[in-house]
């Protein structure tokens, strides 16, 4: 039986928005979401512990949330931080672990729950080379019980993909592989990678690249569980030269009839594709995340006003003048679910809610 770390409860103030909506918030940053059917899973961390809380009615309230310390310093800031998946009764987080932490060490570390997050399991190391994900970068999705994780690695010269996966929900991870290496020595360096695994378990990454002075997403794809890897797609057809990082990533999910759908930004416009057709323009920001209702594509964005929403068929809507760095679900009930960072602290809300639609349990 795997070994139950210590836990403890976190603190959590319950506080009415100007919009009147009821919003929770826990002394954490870089929230993440997850969600099972009804149940939404929020996952935001501390320089030395995890927190995480469950919602059983479509993100309306949390449960009181708990406290998973760390062994080290976890890596947080522009995407930096947690991962969560839900499956069923499981849940899996994942983060970016180091004894010195500040980019001079890092390892993938994994903790896995079978009861809903009440009881947490001993971390597992899923990075194979000592401080290779140190840049603090990665991403998690899982499907069935496939579960992969991505980092920006640095085991060598430049900064490639890295993939691991779980075949069993998490119990063991396989040895991980280098996914991509740009044939210019290196993808972009703080960009932060998206996932998704589709039910065949065909998994799919999308990153920045940078080939040449073009700083570009791409897709790669396995349906090996993982062993090979495609040849690099690249999504849109402009192109973005710049000699900088725009610590940007972007969000990937799967459609209803299982194509690939994707948000990301150039320059500063925030774009929706699904591959092999042309971007299309949605708006003028930075730091996009995707959700999936039952009428497409949900899209969260920081803009000039500040983190802004919108819904298929509808106007953009502002969610939160200070906040930052988005996640975004969609619930089996339609509820739209958001978590962002404001200031040192994370706040969870229920944006919308709709009608139960089956599409949106995808």
């Amino acid at each position: 039986m795997a070994q139950k770390v210590s836990v403890a409860l976190a603190g959590a103030l319950l506080l009415v928005a100007s919009s009147a909506a009821a919003e929770i918030t826990w002394p954490c940053r870089q929230p993440q979401l997850a969600v099972e059917r009804h149940t939404v899973y929020v996952a935001c961390g501390t320089p030395t512990s995890l927190i995480v809380a469950r919602s059983e009615n479509n993100g309306e309230f949390f449960l009181p949330a708990l406290t998973i310390p760390i062994a080290g310093h976890l890596s947080l800031g522009n995407h930096r931080g947690p991962r969560v998946v839900a499956l069923g009764d499981t849940v899996v987080l994942t983060a970016i672990v180091g004894e010195a932490g500040g980019g001079k060490d890092g390892d993938v570390l994994a903790w896995r729950s079978t009861d809903r997050g009440a009881t947490w399991s001993s971390p597992v190391k899923v990075s194979d080379v000592a401080g290779a994900a140190r840049e603090g970068l990665h991403a998690m999705a899982a499907n069935g019980t496939t579960i992969a994780a991505a980092w920006l690695d640095l085991r060598g010269q430049g900064t490639t993909l890295a993939v691991a996966v779980s075949a069993d929900g998490g119990i063991t991870w396989k040895p991980d592989v280098i996914a991509y290496r740009s044939p210019t020595g290196t993808i972009c360096q703080c960009c932060h990678p998206s996932l998704v695994v589709d039910r065949s378990g065909r998994i799919t990454a999308m990153f920045r690249n940078e080939h040449d002075g073009a700083r570009d997403m791409h897709l790669v794809s396995s349906a090996d569980g993982g062993k090979t890897w495609d040849a690099a797609r690249k999504l849109g057809t402009g192109t973005w030269m710049l000699r900088a990082c725009p610590m940007d990533g972007g969000g990937l999910l799967l459609g209803h009839k299982g194509e690939l759908q994707t948000v990301w930004r150039r320059e500063q416009t925030v774009y929706l594709a699904t591959p092999g057709t042309a971007e299309v323009a949605l708006a003028t920001g930075v730091n996009p995340a995707l959700a999936l209702s039952g009428g497409g594509p949900v899209v969260l964005w920081n803009g000039a006003d500040g983190l802004t929403v919108q819904v298929p068929d509808g106007k953009p809507t502002l969610v939160d003048r200070a906040g930052r760095f988005g996640a975004i679900v969609v619930t089996g009930s339609g509820a739209t679910v958001v978590a962002f960072e404001r200031g040192d602290i994370a706040v969870v809300r229920q944006q919308f809610s709709g009608p139960i639609d089956s599409a949106s349990r995808q």
